[in-house]
């Protein structure tokens, strides 16, 4: 998954319950990031679809 959003150039769109807060997590938002900011991704669109209430649990 982290080898496509690398080689990106239009869109990427992801839909889960919930984003965790682990290391695994963490190396999915940093490939989002440098994604972001490679040449020629200025038109790149990223979209997230959470579930806020299962993301809220335990607060």
């Amino acid at each position: 998954m982290k080898e496509h959003m690398r080689t990106s150039r239009k869109r990427i769109t992801m839909a889960s319950l919930y984003l965790g807060t682990g290391p695994l997590e963490q190396e999915l938002v940093n490939t989002l990031e440098e994604t972001l900011q490679c040449p020629g991704s200025s038109n790149l669109q990223i979209s997230i679809l959470l579930d806020y209430t299962r993301g809220s649990r335990g607060q």
